[in-house]
């Protein structure tokens, strides 16, 4: 019954019925608008109505009501909680302002009747005693419905977004939010200068093969790194990991499919320098061992045959051990146990290298029909690159979707392990092929002139390079090995293509500079090359 002097309705006690509000908007969008002063002013005209004094008002700006948003409905049970002894029911201008879920409605309302408090709603009648309920039940799961439909239209948007090649979600470190002229709704990401040059440092590092992701967070941890709001950033080998296999830090963004775009943000990565952290990644996680038969005394073991039965020479020290020599070890073979001095055959093959080496003219010429042939397979290789990369997006993808599937259980454990090793062998497969086929953003002009300097002076660089690189650089030139004629004189069938083509082949091989190699006739030492 109501009060006739205080206008106010009273409880079955004769206690005046205090109402609370709960005032909330899902927007920034709405911030400083009229919202709010809406809501209130529905609110107060419902209580005037009812006949409630107005009590403890919440008011919640900005705040979703997704059903994953936890912290708002603790924050509404904390302060149903702090006044529930001063209100006795709680208003709401909809049912969309309380919840967006019917489960989740249905459960705060009975944590709000456990406190004594009830729930009722500015513009729904859901406090009728016939029609109450079924309002309340269908509003509120119109609050669902509505609430779904915008989040997929939200996701919608986003993706148009990205097919623009822009990235409506918040930029990873290294980059921050750019200034929005007006009117405009979404820009390209800017380089955040407090931080940036840390992943730029990451990349390269790691690119070098003599850091590993542990040790570089290691490294990092010992300093403070804050990004553009001042806060502390924490390079995790976990998070590292995540850096490294980040295409947007090469300009690119994945779509729902997984395919690559090219970003409108500036990269911070080169894409030679990615792709040569993918292969590092991959070197790392399956190693090859080196064969037990390179010898750091003997590069020239098992890589020069025997001029007598074409069997890979062995190298040993005299029994002294102030020699050292090359020797073939085939007993049938007329040069068996025929001792050649470590220092003689070494010096023959320097001399070879010296002898095999191109020519001055032969290098220009080179450059020139190099350069050219570029110029024209630049734009197709650079094609060739992003297929290859999405490719790899594709599969990363599929994989991602391979574990949600997992996680749910609607595959069989051994199909989902099948599948699963078989979609990381395409990717690293799919990796390999793209570190062969990157593409660099550098001067060709100097590349060439770095590598011909070098392949000027091979014979000194193999003399002063370490065992183990000396190896490396023979088996890259001669691939098949040596052969030893006769005493100081050595001979190939087989040379790398740079080595083996000369100015006449220039203007009519169509694969200059290329990886496969070519059979030639025999070039010896004694008269058949002129020495470079």
């Amino acid at each position: 019954m109501k009060n006739r002097n205080a206008n106010v309705e009273i409880g079955d006690k004769g206690k005046v019925i205090i109402a609370g509000f709960y005032l909330r908007y899902s927007s920034d969008k709405q911030t400083g608008g009229v919202s709010i002063e809406v809501q209130e002013e529905g609110c107060m005209r419902y209580c005037q109505t009812k006949g409630y004094e107005v009590g403890p008002i919440s008011k919640n700006e900005a705040v979703s009501a997704k059903d994953t948003n936890t912290k708002r409905i603790q924050d509404l049970i904390s302060f149903c909680k702090a006044h529930k002894k001063e209100m006795d029911v709680l208003v709401v201008y909809k049912l969309s302002r309380f919840a967006r879920d019917t489960a989740q409605h249905y459960w705060m309302k009975a944590e709000l009747l456990k406190l004594g408090i009830r729930l009722e709603s500015a513009t729904e009648p859901i406090d009728d005693p016939i029609m109450g309920p079924l309002i309340e039940a269908i509003f509120s799961g119109w609050a669902q419905v509505d609430n779904t439909m915008k989040s997929n239209w939200q996701k919608e948007s986003m993706w148009k977004r990205v097919e623009q090649g822009l990235y409506p979600w918040r930029p990873p470190s290294g980059y921050k939010p750019a200034i929005k002229p007006e009117g405009v709704k979404l820009t390209p990401h800017v380089v955040d200068l407090t931080c940036a040059h840390i992943i730029q440092y990451i990349f390269k590092q790691f690119s070098t093969g003599t850091v590993t992701k542990a040790s570089l967070s290691k490294e990092l941890s010992q300093q403070i790194i804050r990004n553009y709001k001042g806060q502390h950033l924490h390079f995790y080998e976990q998070s590292i990991h995540k850096i490294l296999n980040n295409w947007y830090y090469c300009g690119f963004i994945a779509n729902r499919e997984g395919v690559l775009i090219e970003g409108k943000h500036e990269p911070l990565i080169s894409k030679p320098i990615f792709v040569r952290c993918q292969e590092m990644q991959l070197q790392m996680t399956n190693p090859t061992p080196l064969r037990i038969h390179d010898h750091p005394q003997f590069p020239l073991r098992y890589f020069i045959r025997c001029g007598g039965c074409s069997v890979f020479l062995k190298g040993a020290n005299a029994k002294s051990g102030k020699y050292a020599y090359y020797y073939c070890r085939t007993k049938t073979c007329p040069e068996y146990a025929r001792m050649i001095p470590k220092a003689e055959l070494e010096n023959d093959f320097v001399e070879y290298l010296r002898a095999v080496k191109p020519s001055d003219e032969f290098i220009t010429k080179f450059k020139a029909t190099f350069i050219r042939r570029y110029e024209v397979r630049k734009e197709e290789i650079q094609g060739q690159f992003t297929k290859e990369m999405n490719e790899i997006a594709i599969l990363q993808s599929d994989q991602k979707r391979l574990l949600e599937v997992a996680k749910k259980g609607l595959m069989p454990d051994e199909l989902i392990r099948k599948e699963s090793i078989d979609i990381e062998n395409k990717i690293m497969l799919a990796k390999r092929t793209l570190v062969d086929t990157a593409v660099g953003e550098f001067e060709v002009t100097a590349l060439l002139d770095y590598a011909f300097a070098f392949i000027k002076d091979v014979e000194l660089a193999w003399t002063e390079a370490p065992s183990d690189l000396k190896v490396r650089l023979q088996k890259m030139i001669f691939p098949e090995g040596i052969q030893q004629i006769r005493k100081g004189c050595l001979a190939n069938h087989r040379i790398s293509p740079l080595f083996n083509l000369n100015e006449a082949k220039l203007d009519q091989s169509p694969n200059v500079g290329g990886s496969t190699g070519s059979r030639t006739p025999l070039w010896t030492l004694k008269g058949s090359r002129p020495n470079r």
